[in-house]
């Protein structure tokens, strides 16, 4: 069974037509603005395998700063710092002896 939704007064502003296949993209702009946001972080400690990572990013808008860490063959724990913007991406890289 295929729905239909039909319009109303209570419903004009979504970007739905009478019929189910058509969509009204000139309405979709004023409803829908993506503006992203997020936070996220995780850890990884396998004292088994010998692996361990971590990373941590935000999100706001066109901004994203964020860290990333993982422990290497060698022993040495590789930390990368990074920013990405309107002006691009930028990492810096820091190794630390393990």
């Amino acid at each position: 069974m295929l729905f239909q939704l039909q319009q109303s007064t209570h419903l004009s502003h979504l970007p739905f037509t009478t019929h189910p296949h058509l969509f009204d993209h000139t309405k979709i702009n004023s409803i829908f603005r993506a503006y992203p946001r997020y936070s996220y972080g995780y850890q990884v400690a396998d004292h088994h395998k010998g692996e361990f990572h971590s990373q941590q990013e935000s999100r706001d808008g066109h901004n994203v700063v964020g860290q990333y860490s993982v422990l290497e063959p060698t022993g040495n724990v590789r930390t990368v710092n990074y920013v990405a913007n309107i002006n691009g991406f930028q990492a810096q890289v820091q190794n630390t002896a393990g």
